[in-house]
């Protein structure tokens, strides 16, 4: 990187074989933020204690339920995402008149309800233990507080959020391709496979 100067090297390109067809349908999204760039954010959310709560499809259903409200009661564009057992990854663009922390606590808020609801349900006693916290506000606590969300301003950031997020199955020997709850099949071959996405 020049001293001083800001790191105008490409990004990395994304770890597969279908990389080519993932950065020409990027192409098209990077023009569109262009146009919209207000709002747009990668967004991190972790399971409290980094417990593994979405091995379990039924609880990554709940995730996607949230996230397709979102975005049918026009609060919320999702760009990518992809669910791991311990935590989800965003790019998502926030509508107005809704700002970020509305939006992102609402989900969040609305998301461990259903959460601590299911293993009620469920009668998942140890599970429950895990994510008690006994504090004054609440008894049960799912999420990590503080969510990560940085704000977007650039194609290069855009690409570097994006090529993340859809490598986060490689990283664990795993193809992200094949892995239903990820936009990255979405990326490389420009079908859709979620109805909410962008």
């Amino acid at each position: 990187m020049p001293a001083g100067g800001e790191d105008t090297r490409p990004a990395a390109p994304l770890k597969n074989p279908l990389h080519r067809s993932h950065f020409t349908y990027l192409k098209t999204l990077v023009g569109m933020v262009f146009k919209q760039y207000d709002g747009l954010y990668f967004t991190t959310a972790t399971v409290l204690h980094w417990y593994p709560l979405f091995e379990h499809d039924d609880f990554k259903e709940i995730i996607i339920s949230a996230l397709r409200y979102c975005v049918n009661e026009k609060r919320a564009e999702v760009w990518a995402f992809v669910i791991m057992n311990t935590h989800i990854h965003l790019v998502w663009r926030i509508l107005d008149p809704f700002e970020l922390m509305s939006v992102q606590t609402t989900l969040l808020r609305y998301t461990s309800k259903v959460f601590l609801s299911t293993l009620k349900d469920q009668n998942d006693l140890t599970t429950l233990d895990i994510f008690r916290v006994d504090k004054i506000d609440r008894k049960y606590q799912i999420w990590k507080r503080e969510a990560l969300s940085i704000e977007i301003f650039t194609d290069k950031v855009l690409r570097q959020k994006i090529n993340y997020i859809h490598n986060n199955m490689n990283k664990k020997g795993f193809d992200d391709l094949k892995y239903k709850y990820s936009t990255a099949s979405y990326y490389a071959t420009g079908e859709k496979t979620w109805d909410f996405v962008k």
